[in-house]
């Protein structure tokens, strides 16, 4: 099964949220926020590996991210997904990980799932 989602929301910089635990938690209230509102939960938790690949969509004056940083910006993503059940656990052993970027017209990313 497949899924696919545009959820319109800015992932930061892990420099710009690891500096402040503060910032942090916000950040991961806001992602969990949106991500309720756009993803139905799934229960009992998924039992099979999951590839996730999720695009980051930049506008305006932002630019591309190094991976380290986008990797910390997605990370409450995946928190999320394991909370919602879509995952047994956030770890490699359950998640095939593909991050990529790309400019676009508005700040937002694409979430792919493939069960």
């Amino acid at each position: 099964m497949k899924f696919t989602a545009c959820i319109p929301f800015e992932i930061k910089s892990g420099n710009a949220i690891k500096k402040r635990w503060q910032t942090y938690a916000g950040y991961k209230r806001k992602v969990f926020k949106i991500m309720a509102y756009c993803i139905k939960p799934q229960y009992p938790p998924e039992e099979n590996v999951v590839k996730i690949k999720i695009t980051r969509i930049f506008a305006g004056r932002k630019r591309a991210f190094d991976f380290e940083n986008l990797t910390w910006g997605c990370k409450p993503i995946f928190d999320f997904l394991k909370k919602a059940g879509h995952l047994k656990d956030d770890s490699p052993a359950w998640t095939k990980r593909e991050y990529s970027q790309k400019a676009g017209s508005e700040n937002s990313f694409i979430l792919e799932m493939e069960k």
